[in-house]
């Protein structure tokens, strides 16, 4: 496929610190695009810790909701972890939101106390592939292996879903990067802050792709507002919401030729992506930093 190598890096702009913002839709011109692209018709399934389903962002965001974990309060979300990751995906708020005409898929396999339940992710991942997700996004983390967490990634990826992965926060030792960011169908993103520096406890290691945005970013919160997070949680969906903009730009001017699609958005992730370090230190950064501008343009 070809992708454009003509857009200028992205400057950070230090007014943005002072801004009640995702920081990285500013800095990575973000709203340029979306004159081109904004996520329409693109399904991103985002499997976490549910959502604050009455939040203005997400009213008119939501397609479907399913809670896995048999949690009393449903889908809601109750460590508001899953709705700040859904809001720098989807949410309607331009300050917040990447692709605010995409569509919100919303599995709950985070319960109420924080933990990830690996059978519900399973259950959630074949439910996101049958009810035709385009993205699925995956800020989690597992120290371990599972084989059916492997092959329903692998299933997903088959189905042409794209399966983002928080890469994890157990840096800055290497060879770090946890479950299922680890295994080679998915999309493994580290978090980077404003400078463009990793985060001190990003996990690195061979298998990560590339960084993007995960240090101070703001999104929604419980019940109605906004708050800041940081991590590779964050980082995922800034990626998932950059690539949800491509795919809608892909419907138009198609130009990925590979079969498989996620080795599609791979290379031209690779062929666009702003090197930080020295090439050698691939496992850092993966194929550099994300940049949306050159990849949509």
């Amino acid at each position: 496929m070809i992708c454009s190598k003509s857009a200028k890096l992205p400057v950070a702009n230090a007014q943005s610190l002072f801004m009640r913002e995702n920081w990285g839709i500013q800095t990575f011109g973000i709203p340029a695009l979306w004159n081109l692209s904004k996520g329409e018709g693109i399904n991103v399934a985002v499997l976490d810790s549910g959502i604050a389903f009455n939040h203005p962002d997400f009213v008119q965001a939501i397609s479907m909701m399913k809670d896995f974990t048999n949690s009393k309060a449903g889908v809601y979300d109750i460590t508001g972890h899953g709705t700040h990751v859904a809001g720098i995906i989807g949410s309607r708020n331009p300050k917040v939101g990447l692709a605010s005409e995409i569509k919100l898929l919303i599995g709950k396999i985070i319960n109420d106390e924080g933990t990830v339940d690996i059978d519900a992710t399973v259950d959630a991942l074949y439910w996101a592939i049958e009810n035709k997700a385009n993205i699925i996004n995956l800020s989690i983390e597992a120290k371990k292996d599972y084989l059916q967490l492997k092959q329903a990634v692998e299933e997903a990826n088959k189905a042409g879903c794209i399966v983002v992965c928080a890469a994890g926060n157990a840096g800055p030792k290497q060879d770090s990067i946890q479950y299922p960011a680890k295994y080679k169908s998915t999309i493994a993103v580290a978090a980077i802050d404003r400078n463009f520096k990793l985060r001190v406890d990003a996990s690195t290691g061979p298998e990560l792709d590339l960084v993007a945005p995960g240090v101070d970013i703001y999104s929604a919160d419980l019940p109605y507002g906004y708050t800041t997070r940081g991590g590779s949680s964050m980082a995922a969906p800034f990626v998932s919401g950059v690539i949800a903009l491509m795919l809608a730009r892909e419907k138009k001017n198609p130009r990925i030729t590979t079969i498989n699609l996620t080795d599609g958005i791979r290379e031209c992730i690779s062929n666009t992506a702003f090197q930080l370090g020295n090439p050698e230190e691939k496992s850092l950064y993966g194929m550099g930093l994300i940049h949306p501008q050159r990849m949509i343009v």
